[in-house]
């Protein structure tokens, strides 16, 4: 039986409320601590107590800490309190459980409440909820408390990651990165760092930024370049916009001391508006150092953006990022993100010195070591009641490389096609499910080695032949010049074992290994078998696949729509769409409407109401935009155009995503 220690007992008198709402879990818990914390906008105050878990709740659910108990004594359960328990649990992380946190509620159907809230989304801590009425009620024995922890915690898929991870709780390895890149930005130096697709660039991008927040280092921004409204703007013009940016995260929007604010940023003032406007950011906020992040960044750079104009405009963007890194002393430094390190490798662009070349060091993100990769499958794991036989992690090593994506999603479809909890996994139970596995994963290996064909068509080849066994003629080339497969050895996908290159993600050489290759070229010859198709037979997919999303997202819409604003939906529908089409689509009730909606006012409705989607699609809304929009531009069907092979190798990528994201609307 656990204890209540005397400290946590004078603020719950024997036989109160809460007292006999708390007393259950000490038949397998101590409750060690309690507090009050107040909501920083307004005057509520929430008490919660520590949980001590005894051994065999420690050992089913991979406990390591206490657990954090959450009581809301209001009847009502709304998105704020959300806020207010993760505020609770950053106060106390150091000492909680970083996946898992009990709330005790007087709200009567909290577990729906928390439903419409919360979904399921696997950067989330994990909240078990229990209304107060029900557990003085029933007074639940041991067995009733571990099964609803299992309710919640066995359901949940820690694995399904498809966004960048936000939290610490869900982020693993890395370590060394943030230590040098933080010691950088420290020491007045930019930095550099890039990586296959889904390797987790933008995930370490955001654990520097919390690490600089939470040690109050300095200032920090994020932003993503392949928002089209940026990286489709002149140079000048982005310049301003990542000052805009600066300036709303902030919460400046108020003061008229920014250039970005009073004034218009042009090619001839945009250099010296942009240093005025990051000292006045620095001295407003009382930092000592400024980092401002840029990924994605082969849309803003030469030779790899689908803008012409960033052919031109990547000197002048660059010149003024460095002019003002320079004049600053190194209070001002960036960190450029991308799979491409091509802008900061060529020493000249059209006969100029390139401003990034010497400046920045490419640091290349690897995949995990076995050490890492046991760490992260094993935890995830035993919080969904499953456990890993030894030999399957050094299995899924061999077979993804180390790749933190492909292991994850590799153990996400072992967990859907084997339901049962608790559970070990098994050598057996894994061969049984791995042609399946790999199955599921080939449009995540096909999307890493697409942009591999595209902006490293040499390297691409390299690796087709190693896939081949073809050894020896990539080894002459090594001896030779080493730095010929560089990027190769970088990007963690080839391998240096007794002085032989080899592919370190056995998966990905079995994919090519099948690849029908004609000729020397492997972008035009790229799955070489579909160009020989007819067009017919594109425009047919292309036609099928698009309007089977767009009859999913128009049930989506209509029920989300109705869920949030009810007697208000059609005025929140016609607010999103363009002027001259309201009057139009006025005249027609909420449930005829949606016949006589375009693709692209569907895509207008999500963007206005993101706030409401974003839980749902799991992702940047700048992904879902850029793939919805991509498809929309791809009508090649209903106009009888042709289509480069890239667009259409990616428009089947955004067809998989957003096919992925609508399983479950019919």
């Amino acid at each position: 039986m656990g204890l209540f220690l005397p400290a946590v007992l004078e603020h719950f008198p024997k036989n109160s409320k809460l007292e006999l709402a708390l007393r259950p879990f000490l038949q397998g818990f101590d409750i060690t601590f309690t507090s009050i914390s107040r909501y920083r906008k307004s005057s509520t105050e929430t008490k919660f107590v520590l949980l001590k878990p005894e051994s065999s709740f420690r050992e089913g659910f991979g406990f390591e800490r206490e657990i954090l108990c959450i009581i809301s004594e209001n009847q009502d359960f709304q998105a704020k309190d959300v806020e207010i328990i993760d505020i609770i649990f950053n106060e106390n992380k150091s000492r909680v459980d970083p996946l898992v946190c009990v709330l005790l509620s007087n709200c009567f159907d909290i577990d729906s409440k928390l439903e419409k809230l919360i979904f399921k989304d696997p950067d989330n801590i994990c909240i078990i909820p229990f209304s107060i009425s029900w557990i003085t009620r029933n007074k639940p024995s041991l067995p009733e408390i571990r099964t609803i922890f299992q309710k919640y915690m066995y359901t949940r898929d820690l694995f399904a990651f498809e966004s960048p991870i936000k939290k610490d709780i869900s982020f693993f390895g890395r370590e060394d990165i943030l230590i040098t890149f933080i010691d950088r930005f420290r020491n007045g130096q930019n930095s550099g760092l890039f990586g296959l697709r889904k390797i987790g660039k933008t995930s370490v991008l955001y654990a520097i930024s919390r690490r600089i927040e939470n040690k109050e280092i300095g200032g920090v921004q994020y932003y993503d370049c392949s928002n089209p409204s940026f990286y489709k703007s002149r140079w000048f013009e982005c310049l301003q916009l990542l000052i805009q940016k600066v300036i709303s995260e902030m919460g400046l929007e108020k003061l008229k001391d920014f250039n970005a604010i009073s004034s218009k940023y042009d090619e001839n003032n945009a250099a010296s508006l942009f240093q005025e406007d990051i000292d006045s950011i620095m001295d407003l906020n009382n930092y000592s150092r400024f980092l401002l992040m840029l990924d994605e960044i082969e849309w803003i750079s030469f030779g790899t953006s689908t803008e012409e104009h960033w052919n031109n405009d990547f000197l002048p963007f660059w010149q003024s990022m460095r002019s003002t890194h320079q004049n600053s002393k190194g209070t001002f430094s960036f960190i450029i993100s991308g799979v491409n390190p091509k802008c900061i490798e060529d020493e000249s662009i059209m006969g100029f010195d390139n401003p990034l070349f010497a400046l920045i060091k490419p640091t290349f993100l690897q995949p995990f070591d076995v050490k890492t990769l046991r760490e992260m499958i094993r935890k995830l794991g035993r919080y969904m009641g499953i456990k890993f036989d030894e030999d399957l992690y050094s299995k899924l090593f061999e077979l993804y490389g180390g790749h933190p994506f492909l292991v994850r999603h590799a153990c996400s479809k072992l967990c859907e096609l084997n339901q049962e909890r608790p559970i070990t996994f098994t050598m057996d139970i894994f061969n049984s499910n791995k042609k399946m596995i790999n199955q599921y994963l080939m449009p995540y290996v096909k999307q890493i080695l697409t942009i591999l064909a595209i902006w490293y068509p040499s390297e691409f080849e390299q690796t087709i032949e190693l896939a081949r066994g073809n050894y020896d003629k990539i080894q002459k080339y090594v001896e030779q010049e080493p730095e010929y497969i560089d990027h190769l050895l970088g990007y963690g996908i080839v391998n240096i074992i007794d002085k032989k290159p080899k592919l370190s993600i056995f998966v990905m050489g079995d994919y090519l290994k099948k690849l029908p290759f004609k000729s020397e070229d492997p972008i035009l010859n790229y799955n070489q078998s579909e160009k020989e198709g007819k067009i017919e037979d594109i425009y047919s997919e292309i036609s099928l696949r698009r309007n089977k999303i767009e009859r999913k997202l128009r049930i989506l819409l209509k029920q989300s729509l109705k869920l949030f604003y009810g007697k208000n939906c059609m005025s929140k529908l016609l607010d999103s769409i363009p002027s001259n089409r309201r009057e139009i689509l006025n005249i027609y009730s909420f449930e005829n409407v949606w016949e006589n909606l375009y693709f692209s006012d569907l895509i207008k409705i999500i963007d206005k109401n993101w706030e409401n989607y974003q839980k749902w699609f799991s992702t940047d809304k700048n992904n879902v935009l850029f793939w919805l929009n991509h498809i929309n531009d791809f009508r090649i069907d209903a106009h009888a155009k042709s289509i480069k092979d890239d667009d259409l190798i990616y428009l089947r990528t955004c067809f998989s995503r957003m096919e992925e994201h609508l399983t479950g609307f019919e």
